[in-house]
């Protein structure tokens, strides 16, 4: 915080802190200069509301709103508990939007590698002699035989390893998951004004970590458990889980915690951008969050009409005498 010091004390006193910017027009009372745009200071010594005149520095008053009422406070009670569920609600599906990119890339990625070992099995299941004869039984014994020695890994490198699979296949996924979650971090920038920028990483950060709960939860969860319920899906799933899972959210949080930094430039230059200087005051808080000033409109420069020269004298009038003769 600023420090200015007080010539009658002879000691250095906090500056006044700017709560507002005045929003539509009022003209200063000493110098009628239209105060739109100006930071609204609340005075040390009565804590009262003032703005200042940037052309004369006379103090105008802002008359603060009366004391809500019963009635008017309990509505802000209501309204404001709205807003923290909201707020709730939002952090659990941005950490579920994470979650549930994952799970896109994860399925994406196992359908891919099963594909493969279906092909395998289908080529080991017709080397036998009896393969057109038979019946559901009997199919379903040789598939359990046949994936209790199957080879993951090897089905992984005929599709070019993972790799190969992460740069095809997944690359785009990522992207559109990158481009999404940093939209959503630009929105929570914006939203969690009241919090410092350098802070709004650690939220992001705790975001992802509610993610990567959901996720270790859902991989521990991965595997067969019986003979039966083995399929090659779920095979090629609990091989490629591990890597999948961790780089997709790798790149989710990083767009999330890149959303979050650059959010309030992004949106400060979209109102710029998309509203005209009369409009914007309504928004100041974007700016005086990061202990910006909030630009005000410049006041187009008033030409000066020059001065005569000091050699340039008027000629001397003519007396009557004279033009008569």
């Amino acid at each position: 915080m600023q420090i200015m010091s007080d010539e009658k004390a002879g000691r250095p006193v906090e500056a006044e802190p700017v709560v507002d910017v005045v929003v539509g027009d009022r003209v200063c009372d000493a110098c009628g200069f239209n105060l739109y745009g100006q930071k609204i200071f609340r005075e040390r010594h009565y804590r009262m509301h003032i703005a200042r005149c940037p052309e004369c520095g006379a103090v105008a008053a802002m008359h603060e709103s009366p004391r809500s009422t019963r009635w008017i406070g309990f509505a802000t009670g209501v309204v404001m508990s709205i807003w923290l569920i909201l707020l709730l609600g939002g952090l659990g599906a941005t950490a579920m939007m994470l979650f549930g990119f994952n799970m896109g890339g994860l399925e994406q990625a196992s359908r891919l590698v099963s594909r493969d070992m279906d092909l395998s099995f289908e080529t080991w299941r017709q080397s036998f002699d009896d393969v057109d004869s038979m019946d559901w039984q009997r199919q379903r014994t040789l598939l359990a035989e046949w994936l209790a020695d199957a080879d993951v890994e090897e089905a992984l490198d005929n599709i070019g390893g993972y790799q190969s699979l992460a740069l095809t296949h997944l690359l785009p996924f990522w992207l559109l998951q990158a481009a999404i979650l940093f939209g959503a971090g630009v929105v929570w920038s914006t939203l969690l004004l009241h919090a410092r920028r350098r802070l709004l990483p650690l939220f992001g950060v705790f975001i992802a970590g509610l993610a990567g709960v959901f996720l270790t939860m859902h991989f521990l969860s991965l595997g067969p458990t019986a003979m039966v319920n083995i399929s090659s899906y779920t095979l090629a799933k609990a091989h490629v889980a591990d890597r999948v899972m961790i780089h997709t959210l790798l790149v989710g949080a990083g767009a999330l915690l890149l959303g979050m930094w650059f959010g309030r430039p992004i949106a400060r230059s979209l109102v710029k951008i998309l509203l005209p200087p009369r409009l914007r005051a309504p928004l100041s808080r974007l700016w005086l969050c990061d202990g910006k000033d909030f630009p005000v409109p410049k006041r187009r420069p008033i030409a000066a009409t020059p001065a005569p020269a000091a050699h340039e004298k008027d000629p001397a009038p003519k007396s009557a005498g004279s033009e008569d003769s």
